[in-house]
């Protein structure tokens, strides 16, 4: 059946038809919480993230701390800090201030872990206390973006390992994604750049991506092409499906199928985690919205 839509038609329908189709777990209160893109220019221009902190309902606690790390887009440490919380506690971290000077423009991510002993160290003994939701905030366009975001399970901490210092998270401290789309899944990479829209294609991978991709390109009407994905940085990629070489001029709205390339498992861990989602920019919106880019698993 033949698809004949507007800009406006194809983000609505990646913004409500998206439910059973991803299979991501989402908005789960877990160990840990991924943030998969971060970045700043000052207060006016930030990505802020509201923390809550419950944990299971038969546990007993009084609070614990909330560490977190920005990683830049090829997992390299870059800063880190920690955050004391309560039972039923919410925090407001906005990374323009939480940052430090040096660091506008800097795009990374960021990964929150719930300490619920107080011991430093992320072991079988924390609880599920952490969950949360990000949004990019752009005062000059009277705009805030959704941005979203993940859980981090136990098991994914070092291959099941845990953490023993939160102070001190690598590149290899989140090894896999349990609630993310795995090995030789297919990612719909949803976009729109007709009629002035403009599109960026988020992705987010637990294990290095970074290289050209070839992925198949559909238009709105079924059309096909092959062209190649170039993603530049091992973990965290921001594409703009404008810029993509061999692009057809009427491929103005439509998807990438990308498959998550099978990383090997020498670790154990059970494969790769890879998420994505795009953020479409429309006159016919006035603001940008948010799509996550469905997966089957």
């Amino acid at each position: 059946m033949k698809h004949k839509t507007r800009a406006l038609s194809i983000a609505v329908a990646g913004l409500l038809g998206m439910g059973a189709a991803q299979a991501y777990d989402i908005a789960e209160i877990d160990n840990g919480l991924l943030v998969p893109r971060a970045i700043h220019n000052g207060a006016a221009d930030t990505t802020a993230v509201g923390l809550l902190w419950s944990c299971e309902f038969d546990v007993d606690t009084d609070g614990g701390t909330v560490y977190w790390t920005f990683f830049d887009v090829n997992s390299e440490h870059v800063t880190d800090g920690q955050i004391p919380m309560t039972q039923n506690d919410r925090y407001a971290f906005v990374w323009a201030n939480e940052s430090g000077v040096g660091l506008e423009g800097m795009e990374g991510y960021l990964v929150f872990v719930a300490d619920s002993d107080n011991d430093g160290a992320l072991t079988v003994d924390d609880q599920s206390c952490l969950s949360g939701e990000a949004f990019h905030v752009t005062t000059a366009d009277n705009d805030v973006a959704f941005v979203p975001t993940w859980p981090l399970s136990f098991g994914g901490f070092n291959d099941g390992a845990g953490v023993s210092d939160l102070t001190a998270m690598t590149r290899t401290t989140v090894t896999t994604g349990f609630a993310m789309a795995t090995d030789g899944e297919p990612l719909f990479l949803m976009y729109s750049i007709g009629g002035g829209d403009t599109t960026e294609i988020v992705l987010w991978s637990a294990d290095p991506i970074d290289g050209s991709h070839t992925v198949n390109i559909f238009d709105d009407e079924e059309n096909r092409k092959s062209v190649n994905l170039e993603l530049p940085n091992e973990e965290l990629n921001v594409v703009d499906p404008s810029a993509i070489v061999g692009l057809p001029a009427t491929f103005v709205n439509g998807f990438l199928q990308f498959f998550v390339p099978n990383i090997n498992d020498e670790d154990g861990d059970g494969g790769n985690g890879m998420v994505s989602y795009s953020v479409i920019h429309s006159p016919a919106f006035g603001a940008r919205q948010t799509i996550i880019n469905p997966h089957i698993d």
